[in-house]
Order: structure tokens, then C-alpha cells, then sequence
């Protein structure tokens, strides 16, 4: 089942365009995000020879908190769980359907709202099977750092496998850790308020140039018939204060009033910054009729 390239995934991270290709299921996303909000009961397909490179929608868990360095892989024939073969795990990546699909606009899934808090993605782990593996049935398992693991059924037949090399349209090697997610941090509100307008200014680390920078909010799906709710409209950009600061400044605008809880968004920076030192200097949340809100604190997350 091998969609790949005319399959246009929206990406958490940079995209990377591919051709046809030997991975053993990225395309298919109705399955992934039909049952969004879980993780899938089998790898997609559940098929392959000792090997080949898979993937494997791991699920949303409680955020977009698994990643190749905290994530260990495992696998081990059904009822046999010692003994065990270690798979790579080369990327684990998050995926979005098109903002025009169906699922974004009119799938009223309580499990998004539940597990995702309305956000709209999937966690994608890209395996290489290990070669010469015995065919059978296995058991494939990750584990993360916090103890939470997950586990699929896999099955292995004969045959000799081939590692992805994930040729681009160009012919040439991509590189599909590009897929992964860029270093953020979040900035959240405090539950409880319906808002009409923020302003919001930020500090940050002066050697991260402000056009490296940029702001994600999240993509809210609440079902049909709620989509007013959810209007944001978030602009952002650089300036300088006394004495020669670099600072961010969000607006947000609500036109119909937006609960708190959604106003959440990311501010992404660029890889080999360690610290980007975000803080929140100034803020001002008004409601619909432009009334200042008391007690709104905005802050930063990981």
C-alpha cells in the first residue's frame, strides 16, 4: 500500500517531497487520522520481510513528547517475549492531514478534543525491521523515558528486505529526519477565559535572529458547527526596546471569542540553539468588547 509522493501530507517539520518508494506505508493517511486520537493495533502494513523499512502510527499520547532520543524499540516472536530483536528506529515524526480534508473540518471525534485537546496530528515512527529475522508473528514495542509503551503486531514473512533510502523526486538520498520536529517552546494561557484580543511581548536569546523565528498556532478541530468558536488570527514581529533589546510581539485577535485553552501556540527556532531564554515581559488579554481581563497569565512551556 506504498501512496507516497501524490499522498500531500501536511508535516510537523520540513517537508520532504517523495517518489515512488519501498517504505511499507506512509501514504495511507485516512487510517491515521480516522482513528485519531489512539494508537493503531498493527503497523501499516502489518506485512513485511525481515528488513524492509515500516511505519507506525504510535498515537498522539499527551503531547508531542516521543522523539528517537527518548524512545527505545524492541520486537519478539508472539508468546516469546525473551527473546528479542532490536529494530532501528530512524525517525519518529508528526503528520497532519490537508486543513481542506474532511477530518479537519467536519469529523466531530471526541477523541481529539480528549487526547489532543483539539489539535489535529499523529505520531509516525519510520522502523527498519532487522534483517534475518525468522518469518513469523512479533510483537513490536516502544517504550519511552516516562514508562508509557505501546506495542504492535507485526509479521514478518520470507523474503529479504530492503532498507528506504527515501529517494526525492531529484533521484537522490532525503533525509526523512528533516520530518521531525524543529526545537519550540509553547506559550499557553490560563483556563477558565474567553478572549478577545491579546498582545503579548517576548524576550529572547539576542543571538537567535528574529526572522529564524516563527510562531505555530494550533489547528483546532471541535466538530461542525463550532467553527467560530475557534477563529484566531495570530500576526507577529520583531522589534527593538530600550536599549537594544530584541524582542517578539504576538498579537491574537478573536473576532467571535475564543476560550482560553485554545489560544495555545508554538514558537519554533532553529536547531543548535540550546536555550532560546523565551520569557514573557508584557501582556495585555482583553474580551470581546475590548474590556481588559484580570487574571489571564500567559506563560511558556516546553
Amino acid at each position: 500500500m506504498c501512496f507516497f509522493v501524490q499522498t500531500f501530507l501536511w508535516l510537523e517539520g520540513r517537508g520532504v517531497l517523495m517518489m515512488k518508494s519501498r517504505i511499507l506505508t506512509l501514504g495511507f493517511c485516512a487510517m491515521l487520522f480516522l482513528s485519531l486520537g489512539c494508537q493503531a493495533q498493527f503497523a501499516f502494513p502489518k506485512y513485511c520481510r525481515a528488513g524492509d523499512t515500516i511505519s507506525v502510527f504510535v498515537g498522539t499520547g499527551s503531547g508531542k513528547t516521543w522523539k528517537t532520543s527518548n524512545v527505545t524499540l524492541d520486537m519478539y516472536p508472539s508468546g516469546n517475549p525473551s527473546t528479542l530483536y532490536y529494530p532501528t528506529l530512524r525517525s519518529i515524526f508528526y503528520a497532519r492531514p490537508d486543513p481542506t480534508s474532511k477530518v479537519v473540518n467536519y469529523q466531530p471525534d471526541p477523541m481529539i478534543d480528549g487526547i489532543t485537546n483539539g489539535d489535529i496530528y499523529q505520531a509516525v515512527a519510520v522502523v527498519d525491521t532487522v534483517p534475518g529475522t525468522p518469518a513469523g508473528a512479533y510483537i513490536l514495542r516502544f517504550s519511552d523515558t516516562d514508562g508509557a509503551v505501546a506495542s504492535f503486531a507485526l509479521n514478518i514473512v520470507d523474503g529479504v528486505g530492503q532498507k528506504d533510502q527515501f529517494i526525492n523526486i531529484l533521484g537522490t538520498n532525503s533525509d526523512i529526519t528533516q520530518l521531525e520536529l524543529a526545537p519550540q517552546k509553547g506559550i499557553a494561557f490560563d483556563s477558565g477565559f474567553t478572549i478577545g484580543a491579546v498582545d503579548l511581548t517576548l524576550d529572547f536569546d539576542d543571538s537567535i535572529a528574529t526572522t529564524d523565528i516563527n510562531v505555530i498556532p494550533a489547528m483546532i478541530n471541535r466538530g461542525a458547527g463550532t467553527f467560530q468558536n475557534y477563529q484566531r488570527m495570530f500576526y507577529w514581529k520583531n522589534d527593538v526596546i530600550t536599549p537594544s533589546n530584541k524582542v517578539l510581539k504576538i498579537s491574537i485577535i478573536c473576532p467571535a471569542g475564543v476560550d482560553s485553552d485554545y489560544l495555545r501556540f508554538q514558537i519554533v527556532y532553529p536547531e543548535g540553539v540550546v536555550n532560546p531564554g523565551l520569557s514573557i515581559i508584557s501582556s495585555k488579554v482583553v474580551d470581546v468588547n475590548g474590556s481588559p481581563i484580570s487574571g489571564v497569565t500567559a506563560f511558556v512551556t516546553e
